[in-house]
């Protein structure tokens, strides 16, 4: 959760930061701030966050979005991870088939 007005650095800049780095590019980022503007949520959005929540939200809500962006993340993750598996595995036959000429 990011907050857009921090102090120093905001929530934008830490945002960018986080996508920029190939290490932390895949965590998810929620903004939650005060800001209700359809350009600040749009900004948001463009800077890779998977959602952007208006002050003050019930608890409820809150809780449900972030399991949610957590379950997606973990669906990614898994995705991911079997598309570098059948890559190996065409890798391997492609390896494979020129060995046998």
């Amino acid at each position: 959760l990011l907050d857009v007005n921090l102090p120093g650095l905001d929530g934008h800049d830490v945002c960018r930061q986080l996508k920029s780095d190939p290490a932390t590019s895949n965590i998810p980022v929620i903004f939650l701030s005060a800001k209700t503007s359809l350009q600040e949520k749009i900004r948001g959005f463009e800077l890779g966050a998977e959602d952007y929540l208006v002050k003050s939200l019930e608890a409820d809500l809150l809780k449900a979005k972030i399991s949610r962006t957590i379950q997606q993340y973990q669906e990614k993750r898994k995705l991911d991870e079997k598309i570098q598996e059948a890559q190996t595995v065409a890798f391997e036959a492609l390896s494979s088939s020129a060995d046998l000429g």
